[in-house]
């Protein structure tokens, strides 16, 4: 299946593309038009690859947005362990990174008014950069929402599957 045409793409080709080149490579040909001795362009439809559903539940939303995340080593770690630990209790392969922080998101939102009830409790605070040289006020700040989180969860009712 041949790919899209972007300028995006990192080849040196496409990105000395011009836009306007672009566009015109984009733009429908005209079947019956020969242009200075060439003979006219045959498009061959291009069939889009079916979107094969995921097995198991259906949600109607598909797993797609990309987001990043900037860990200590001590926590990356930690998440790691913890992702391979829910691996080896299910016992099964295949489980990411991803399928946890989504369940953990689930979870973390299905508390959400008990967590904030708990963080406002902590008061305003000033928030320190993720630079190189406020470890200890991130650690501190940090302590205060995963405290927060964790009585949350306690005072949060359990939650229930459908």
């Amino acid at each position: 299946m041949p790919k899209e045409l972007t300028t995006a793409s990192s080849s040196g080709f496409a990105l000395a593309l011009d836009q306007r080149i672009l566009n015109r490579a984009k733009a429908p040909v005209d079947q019956t038009k020969e242009i200075k001795g060439i003979s006219p362009v045959i498009e061959f439809p291009v069939h889009q690859e079916a979107q094969r559903p995921e097995k198991g539940i259906q949600s109607g939303e598909a797993a797609k947005t990309h987001q990043q995340f900037i860990l200590t080593d001590s926590t990356a770690a930690a998440f790691e362990t913890f992702v391979s630990s829910i691996g080896g209790a299910l016992k099964s392969r295949g489980l990411t990174r991803s399928h946890v922080m989504r369940s953990v998101i689930k979870a973390v939102m299905h508390s959400n008014l008990y967590i904030l009830h708990e963080i406002s409790k902590c008061g305003p605070q000033k928030i320190p950069s993720n630079a190189k040289g406020f470890e200890s006020e991130r650690d501190a700040l940090e302590t205060k929402i995963a405290m927060a989180i964790v009585k949350g969860f306690r005072d949060s009712p359990a939650l229930e599957t459908e």
